[in-house]
């Protein structure tokens, strides 16, 4: 038990001889803070990587529209744009081949 006027807390589970967690060195190493958000965002970039259709990401981040998801995320879809303007392009060539 604590000594009176100590404010050292009895120890329960103390084994004589082991250093305890609390007196452990602390690791120095500075870990960056993530907020919820930032999983939010994590979660959809993942997902519009992936190539998930923007209306299933849209519902599934719970916005109102796909619209809202497009807005927020739009630099993310520009890889998308260079894959659909060599499409367009393939189509066009095999068109005039023909």
């Amino acid at each position: 038990m604590a000594r009176a006027g100590s404010s050292r807390l009895p120890q329960l589970f103390e084994v004589p001889g082991r250093r305890r967690w609390s007196s452990a060195p602390r690791p120095t190493v500075e870990f960056p803070k993530v907020r919820f958000h930032d999983l939010r965002h994590t979660h959809a970039s993942a997902l519009i990587a992936s190539g998930i259709d923007v209306v299933a990401i849209s519902r599934r981040l719970g916005h109102a529209s796909p619209v809202v998801t497009l807005s927020v995320y739009t630099h993310l879809f520009t890889r998308w744009d260079e894959g659909a303007a060599a499409a367009i392009e393939a189509a066009m060539r095999t068109g005039a081949e023909q």
